[in-house]
């Protein structure tokens, strides 16, 4: 399990450090996470709980991984989120937020480019997958 459990963070490990793809501040919101903090004239608590940090060979490369839990205390709705941060050499930082309903999606993708891939690969064979945040 814990083999398993290595190789899938060294997958998003890897994928992260080819970096994320900001989305252009429009005012649209691609996550439900981001519908959340764009409402306007709600109170929203925001609870964010550690989870896991890898850290790769030097200090200035880690990935973060945040649940994020916000609550609209007006009505008392929730929206739970995997919030993922990587630090790249030069220091600055890559954000990427999965919303609850992705991160099946996204395991799922790993575990079939696992199974269905690992070994019968040609050189500068790629996947791509893009979750709504644009990770």
């Amino acid at each position: 399990m814990k083999k398993m459990l290595s190789v899938i963070m060294s997958i998003i490990l890897v994928c992260t450090s080819f970096g994320f793809a900001y989305a252009e501040d429009d005012g649209i919101a691609g996550t439900q996470y981001e519908q959340v903090l764009l409402q306007k004239g709600s109170l929203i608590k925001k609870e964010v709980i550690d989870i896991a940090e890898i850290v790769g060979s030097s200090d200035y490369e880690h990935l973060a991984s945040q649940v994020v839990i916000l609550t609209d205390m007006t009505n008392g709705t929730k929206v739970y989120a995997l919030r993922l941060t990587f630090t790249y050499f030069t220091g600055s930082l890559g954000l990427g937020v999965l919303d609850f309903e992705e991160i099946d999606s996204v395991i799922s993708t790993l575990k079939l480019l696992k199974t269905e891939f690992a070994g019968n690969l040609i050189d500068n064979t790629e996947f791509l997958y893009t979750s709504n945040y644009g990770i």
